[in-house]
């Protein structure tokens, strides 16, 4: 079992970055207020090529953080908590998701405020976290834009001898802040090689996961009558994100050895056991952490 599964799943989201050939990967925490959430994202913030937003708006995107990620500047964006920008009027939310979708899937091209503005399809992945209350609010209209596709949601709950746990070490006062993950920069893009039998593993938890987000929901019939339909997608993009996932476990897996010469770096089953055993809280189970 890792013993990590936030930080190592993190993690691999900020080496897909470095990844040839792929895209890197959006995560979003999903967990109750007090589950360590925007700690969790903390441990990142000193990363290569990372920018820490705390309120992030669709302007503010568009005229600071989108030049410094079409300079190359910025690879990854942490916002430690969603809430603040999905909680505006409609149209202010619908803007900005609507622009977040294609900073972390096709990329930034034309924009129009009062000038238009050309960035060439400057793109950058996304690690946040919501709680349930928000995600349940706003679920169908994310699921509708399409966000919830572009995302690997990581959804857990503290098991009860964890809070136990936590609430004694405030009580002697030995609550430690959480540990810093460190991120080693290959300075370039990274080939990992992955066969074919490997990305039926990624197909596998990409069709679970696309199951796990159907929508039900009730249409009304021509009889005026109303009926249960479900709204559901395939799975591709998550097929691309577990792919990208597996090969940056191979790419952290090298770069934690010590290895600098990160030409020829092939998937092995350990980088597969490792996304399998993440995948039991990429869903909406709200799985116990302990």
């Amino acid at each position: 079992m890792i013993r990590d599964p936030i930080g190592t799943l993190l993690s691999l989201g900020m080496y897909s970055a470095y990844l040839k050939n792929d895209q890197s990967v959006s995560i979003i925490l999903i967990a109750d207020p007090e589950s360590n959430k925007t700690r969790q994202l903390m441990r990142l913030s000193k990363s290569p090529k990372t920018k820490v937003q705390t309120d992030l708006t669709y302007y503010g995107l568009v005229n600071e953080l989108l030049p410094l990620i079409e300079k190359g500047d910025i690879f990854t964006v942490i916002i430690p908590d969603m809430l603040k920008p999905i909680t505006k009027k409609q149209s202010t939310r619908s803007n900005f998701i609507t622009i977040l979708n294609s900073l972390i899937e096709e990329g930034v091209f034309n924009v129009t405020i009062r000038d238009e503005k050309n960035f060439h399809g400057a793109r950058a992945n996304v690690l946040s976290s919501v709680t349930p209350a928000i995600f349940r609010d706003n679920r169908t209209m994310f699921h509708r834009m399409g966000f919830w596709t572009r995302v690997i949601p990581f959804t857990y709950k503290y098991s009860p001898e964890k809070i136990e746990d936590i609430f004694e070490r405030i009580g002697d006062y030995s609550a430690s802040a959480e540990e810093p993950i460190k991120i080693e920069s290959p300075f370039r893009p990274v080939e990992v090689k992955i066969t074919k039998e490997q990305t039926e593993e990624a197909e596998r938890l990409a069709r679970l996961l696309a199951k796990a987000e159907e929508i039900r929901h009730k249409r009304k019939r021509k009889d005026k009558e109303y009926e249960w339909v479900e709204d559901s997608t395939p799975g591709f993009r998550h097929k691309w994100q577990f792919m990208s996932l597996i090969k940056a476990s191979a790419l952290k897996r090298e770069i934690d050895a010590g290895r600098t010469y990160l030409d020829g770096i092939e998937v092995t089953d350990e980088d597969l056991a490792t996304v399998r055993d993440l995948s039991q809280w990429i869903n909406y189970d709200f799985r116990e952490l302990g």
